[in-house]
């Protein structure tokens, strides 16, 4: 049976978590071993953002999986609104991605610099953020 195996947590006097980490351990019987058992981590479970009180189920913000919740009486994983309301530190949660395009302002910018256009439009503006405005 898995379980939720928690490292260098540390809580404040109010109960909000400050830092750990957890990892998802498999238990299996070895037979002449010397304590019969060995522990093997099946997945790293990232950061805690919740635990619950006997530390069977938590909400991790896991490298792989992103913000998700583990049960490991259910051995089962769901997902989890960055809204939810057992989550009381919403600054541990990392903004999404800035997505940008690339591509159509690099293919202008060689195709002015092929053609000399480029530097023409260096000495008409002074300030460079002028010709990124222009070039965007």
């Amino acid at each position: 049976m898995p379980f939720i195996k928690l490292r260098k947590m540390r809580v404040s006097s109010d109960g909000t978590i400050l830092s750990g980490s957890a990892g998802l351990i498999d238990t299996t019987y070895v037979k002449g071993s010397t304590f019969h058992s060995r522990q093997v981590q099946r997945e790293n479970l990232g950061k805690v953002i919740w635990i619950s009180q006997n530390h069977r189920t938590g909400i991790f913000l896991s490298p792989s999986r992103g913000l998700i919740e583990y049960s490991a009486d259910q051995d089962q994983f769901s997902e989890v609104d960055r809204s939810d309301s057992r989550i009381t530190n919403k600054q541990i949660l990392p903004d999404p991605p800035v997505h940008t395009i690339f591509g159509d302002v690099f293919l202008i910018t060689s195709c002015l610099n092929n053609s000399i256009l480029l530097k023409a439009l260096n000495k008409t503006f002074f300030n460079k953020k002028d010709l990124q405005r222009l070039l965007i």
